[in-house]
């Protein structure tokens, strides 16, 4: 006989997400009696709808951080020598505690929950489906009609434990699709309808014939494939099991570091293990560059050929004539996305379709611009770039 299942489901409160001067700020509960997070602290609202009698109070504050500023890397100018890939300076982002929003920190707690409680949940799941399915044998090997003279007096015990896991199974598969967060977005229609420009410059930036991550990059020298290490990755619309939203999120694969999933309110990057940030959109910058890139590789579909350069060169950029086969290289138009915070974030994409990143940046700098500014500084100190 199997022993019933049974297991504490954690129910998670809707999340209303707003953008104001001070951050992103979570509103968790119900209308009337709430709890709403900032990056000045934690309040509770209390309050009887039609009476007009509220009641708002602090109860927790976040002790102010600052970060230093952190100067976004650039692309090198001028020409150099070769220099082995591993040698390089890595480009990839500061830890993601470091990089994380405070005023989202209840968010990622409730995400981070949420997450623990579908990864126990599958494991149940998991378990319970293979006793019912070992139910199901003995069940269907004692109905057989040579083994009912010995086991007939059984069945109906054995049918008893079939519906037993049967309900646990249907349980814990409603559980876990009822185990999420969902995000109510308050966004205003100027704030939503550039949202949407930028989902569809993104739909163009996916389909680009190649993209690659920029995981190492010389400070100064040529930009051409000796003188960086890229590896190929994919951008797509990323849909996710544990945050029910009403948009998809813009998935940005990172070779060396953990990928960047773009939603309305805030930016998640996550570890391979269960750690991940959540950054406010305002926090970041993304800067546009076209590169004339010295390809040693067939040159994608998309791209143009601007002009010819040499595999080796000298110091000042001209042809190395030590090198009796030195060969003559196409010269690429590509684009470059720079994405940075002053908090640590660093990421850095080529793309062949020069024209769409160019297109993205520019969306995203006109996104920025409907968000109401941060405290205490412009969007984002400079602005963005474009």
């Amino acid at each position: 006989m199997g022993v019933r299942f049974q297991k504490r489901v954690q129910v998670f409160p809707g999340v209303r997400l707003n953008f104001s001067r001070s951050g992103v700020s979570a509103t968790l509960g119900m209308q009337g009696a709430n709890v709403t997070v900032g990056k000045d602290g934690v309040h509770a609202n209390l309050g009887l709808p039609g009476s007009g009698v509220s009641w708002r109070e602090k109860i927790v504050s976040f002790p102010p951080g600052a970060v230093d500023p952190q100067s976004p890397a650039r692309w090198p100018e001028g020409q150099g020598s070769n220099t082995p890939a591993d040698s390089l300076p890595e480009i990839a982002s500061a830890p993601l505690e470091q990089i994380a929003s405070a005023g989202l920190a209840e968010l990622r707690r409730l995400i981070f929950e949420a997450g623990a409680q579908r990864r126990g949940l599958k494991a149940s799941l998991g378990e319970q489906r293979h006793l019912l399915k070992k139910a199901e044998v003995e069940l269907a090997q004692a109905r057989q009609w040579w083994r009912k003279i010995f086991l007939g007096p059984k069945i109906p015990l054995l049918e008893e434990r079939v519906e037993r896991f049967q309900t646990d199974v249907r349980e814990l598969e409603q559980a876990l699709s009822a185990s999420a967060i969902d995000l109510d977005l308050d966004l205003e229609p100027a704030v939503l309808d550039a949202f949407v420009a930028l989902a569809r410059a993104f739909e163009d930036l996916r389909t680009s014939s190649r993209i690659w991550d920029i995981t190492r990059q010389r400070d100064d020298g040529r930009p051409d494939s000796q003188d960086l290490q890229r590896r190929p990755v994919h951008f797509s619309f990323a849909d996710s099991a544990l945050l029910k939203c009403q948009m998809r999120a813009m998935m940005f694969g990172n070779a060396n570091g953990s990928d960047m999933h773009l939603y309305p309110m805030f930016v998640l990057m996550r570890a391979q293990g269960d750690d991940f940030a959540l950054i406010d959109p305002r926090d970041i910058v993304i800067s546009y560059e076209a590169v004339s890139f010295v390809e040693d590789q067939p040159v994608p579909s998309d791209s143009r050929v601007v002009g010819e350069g040499w595999e080796k060169v000298t110091k000042t950029g001209e042809r190395d004539r030590r090198f009796g086969r030195n060969r003559t290289l196409p010269t690429v138009l590509y684009g470059a996305l720079s994405v940075y915070s002053r908090a640590g974030l660093n990421e850095r994409w080529l793309v062949s379709n020069a024209s769409f990143a160019e297109r993205f940046a520019r969306a995203w700098a006109a996104y920025q611009r409907v968000l109401p500014p941060l405290e205490g500084q412009g969007y984002f100190g400079n602005g963005a770039e474009l």
